[in-house]
C-alpha cells in the first residue's frame, strides 16, 4: 500500500468555498484566497486545492469523479528525514480530518488512495451508498 498520493473530491463547492472549509478545519491555504497557487503543509504532507477539470454532469450519485473541485495531498518532497511511518500517519489523519470535516459540515466528499479503508466512511464513498 502507498501512502504517497490521495485525492478528495468536492461534490458542491467551489474553489474558494472549499478553502474557506480547509480554513475553518485548521488547515489554512498560503496565500489564503488563491488556491491551486496556495497550498497548506502539515508536517511532511502538502495539501492544493484545485478545479477539476475532468468535471461535468455527475450521472449518479456516486461519480466523484466529475465532481467540480479537488484536493490533492502528496509528499512534500522525497525528504530523506521522514520516514515512510512518519509520512503515512500524517497522509491518513490529514486526509481523515479533511473527510470528517467536510461530512460534517454538510458537503460531500470522497477520497480516492490506496488507504481509503483506514478513513471514516472509506473515504466517503460508504456515506454516499448509504444515502
Amino acid at each position: 500500500m502507498t501512502y504517497e498520493f490521495c485525492k478528495v473530491f468536492v461534490k458542491d463547492l467551489d474553489v474558494r468555498a472549499t478553502a474557506d472549509v480547509l480554513a475553518d478545519l485548521g488547515l489554512p491555504l498560503n496565500p489564503p484566497r488563491f488556491p491551486g497557487d496556495g497550498c497548506a503543509v502539515i508536517g511532511p504532507v502538502v495539501l492544493e486545492v484545485g478545479v477539476n477539470h475532468a468535471g461535468g454532469e455527475a450521472s449518479s450519485e456516486d461519480d466523484f469523479v466529475v465532481w467540480p473541485v479537488h484536493i490533492e495531498l502528496g509528499p512534500i518532497s522525497d525528504d530523506p528525514g521522514v520516514s515512510d511511518a512518519e509520512l503515512a500517519v500524517t497522509m491518513v489523519e490529514t486526509t481523515a480530518i479533511v473527510v470528517r470535516g467536510f461530512w460534517d459540515r454538510g458537503h460531500p466528499v470522497v477520497a480516492a488512495c490506496d488507504y481509503e479503508d483506514n478513513l471514516p466512511w472509506n473515504g466517503g464513498i460508504g456515506r454516499i451508498s448509504t444515502r
